[in-house]
């Protein structure tokens, strides 16, 4: 959107429109009268310039962004400071704000990972130069439109805004520098500020990015120390690599804390080999066991001598079945055959002769005449007493007692 207000130059910039307005000053988009480039100028606000101790700040990280150089940076290239104005001249890169894309959904892992990554080169980078960035957050984040994360105001914006602002509100306290959610225990105690402090910063961010939320939701440093001393909870259904990385970084002892570059190839090593997000934990419907394809030799012994056994019993079910009718008898084969198979069933049965090792035939029931092939008759028709089995009874039984009834009939032949 355009201006309202008219163009006016600052030096060899002529203002164009205004990109962003905040607290501590207002982002143009600008013309390079010399080099006819677009560029961007941060033109802080009048009541810091008039500041003496703030302006010698300003001019002071402004030497020191000048000397910082990286393909993850936007740094400093001019600076144009007189009487009643300070700002400073950015390369122009067209891109998104990492804050305006969160407030829109999370971003999927690897493009998480990614941006991340490219803000630790970018400390990596400033940490080598001697300084400190101490305000890491989505908002000095750009994505640009060329697929790579920038990394901008470090060392400046947030020590203009926060020594004088934070220094009102925290009277006699010490200097809290930073933006509130994103700041490290040791800045909101107003310690010593280390490289540590931004990897802090960079946990933050990354757990915003993965979960959608803050670590910590606190609005007052009081209440965000107490929280920070719980580490945050972990993050559902996001790759766990990233959620420990995150939580190392937001460790509360400085010391505990990966390094910059420790936090970069960690995160590339994960963008080239990605772990894949565990399902998440339910209830579900249990199913019979199935068997393994390949069993040891025992098993399949086993399995072989349950199918045995299954068919043995199915076999004397059979059996039992045609003893329970008289009529159920198998059909008689000819006469030149082996006799035809038949059985019946009594109450107790009675023990199998001593010389026999098979299992004895079946015994008839007293008030039943046994049951014979009907392609040979028995060899005698003289019953026997009620209480004892018939002796021919055995030669018309079953597979089991057939190498002694053999012997029985040609003993009977034999008188």
């Amino acid at each position: 959107m355009a201006s309202s207000e008219p163009r006016r130059a600052l030096g060899r910039y002529v203002l164009e429109e205004p990109i962003a307005t905040g607290t501590t000053a207002t982002i143009w988009r600008a013309h390079d009268s010399r080099t006819r480039t677009t560029v961007a100028v941060k033109l802080f606000q009048p009541h810091l310039v008039a500041d003496d101790v703030a302006r010698r700040r300003m001019e002071k990280e402004a030497d020191a962004a000048r000397r910082v150089h990286a393909p993850t940076i936007i740094s400093a290239i001019d600076r144009v400071s007189r009487r009643g104005e300070f700002a400073l001249v950015f390369p122009y890169v067209s891109g998104t704000s990492l804050a305006d894309r969160l407030r829109e959904a999370t971003l999927p892992p690897e493009q998480a990972a990614a941006v991340a990554a490219d803000i630790a080169d970018a400390l990596v980078a400033i940490h080598r130069a001697g300084l400190v960035h101490r305000d890491v957050k989505p908002g000095n984040v750009l994505l640009a439109d060329d697929g790579r994360a920038r990394l901008l105001d470090f060392g400046i914006s947030h020590t203009l805004t926060d020594d004088i602002e934070l220094d009102q509100a925290l009277t006699g306290a010490g200097l809290a520098i930073g933006t509130l959610p994103y700041m490290a225990p040791e800045q909101l105690a107003a310690q010593s500020i280390t490289r540590a402090t931004d990897v802090y910063g960079l946990g933050v961010v990354l757990y915003e990015m993965i979960a959608g939320r803050r670590p910590f939701e606190a609005t007052t440093p009081v209440a965000l120390a107490a929280e920070q001393r719980v580490q945050p909870a972990r993050i559902a259904d996001a790759p766990e690599p990233l959620v420990e990385l995150a939580l190392r970084a937001l460790a509360v002892d400085p010391a505990a804390r990966p390094t910059a570059a420790e936090m970069a190839a960690s995160l590339r090593n994960w963008i080239a080999s990605p772990v894949t997000v565990d399902a998440p934990t339910a209830a579900v419907a249990t199913v019979a066991a199935v068997p393994p394809a390949r069993s040891h030799p025992s098993s399949r012994r086993g399995l072989l001598t349950g199918a045995v056994a299954i068919a043995c019993f199915l076999v004397l079910a059979v059996v039992a079945l045609a003893a329970m009718s008289p009529s159920a008898v198998l059909p008689s084969a000819p006469a030149s055959s082996a006799p035809a198979i038949a059985a019946v069933t009594t109450p107790t049965p009675k023990p199998s002769p001593a010389r026999s090792t098979a299992p004895a035939a079946p015994t008839v029931t007293p008030d039943k005449t046994p049951a014979t092939s009907q392609s040979k008759p028995p060899a005698t028709s003289t019953p026997t007493p009620a209480p004892k089995p018939p002796p021919k009874a055995r030669s018309g039984g079953g597979h089991h007692g057939h190498g002694h009834h053999h012997k029985k009939k040609h003993h009977h032949k034999k008188h």
